[in-house]
């Protein structure tokens, strides 16, 4: 529901429904007042619906169909969110069925590693980035 609302047309006419082809910059705006949701958290909110509804059909039905929890739902979408749909795909195959009698922590772990296993390479680029070197001059204090 969070996500349709965040592609809903604010200049659709008064009796009509309009729906964006991607989210509405302001979509979080919507939604602010229904939970008393700060700013912020609207934006992760939606943020986190729409890549579940958009890149992960499946972890979304799983989570429709009561397989999985929300927190497990988190792991696949911190994880999976941004990457190619087939490897997406292969994760979820691999993944899903097996997700409802794991851990949060024991899925992520999992999660990990498969995201890594087919491009290394990948993983290490990401790691810098998020990561600056210990001998790294810039990340002194």
């Amino acid at each position: 529901m969070v996500a349709e609302v965040g592609r809903r047309d604010p200049n659709a006419g008064l009796h009509e429904v309009g729906q964006l082809g991607q989210p509405s910059r302001y979509g979080a705006d919507e939604t602010l007042p229904a939970p008393a949701w700060t700013r912020r958290a609207a934006e992760a909110e939606h943020d986190f619906a729409e890549v579940l509804t958009s890149q992960l059909p499946a972890v979304w039905s799983a989570l429709d169909n009561g397989e999985i929890d929300r927190p497990k739902v988190r792991a696949f979408t911190d994880h999976l969110a941004g990457l190619p749909a087939e490897e997406i795909e292969r994760i979820c195959r691999a993944l899903l069925p097996q997700a409802g009698g794991l851990t949060s922590g024991q899925l992520r772990a999992r999660l990990a590693r498969m995201v890594i296993d087919p491009d290394p390479d990948r993983a290490r680029a990401r790691d810098q980035y998020e990561k600056p070197s210990p001998t790294d001059p810039s990340s002194a204090t």
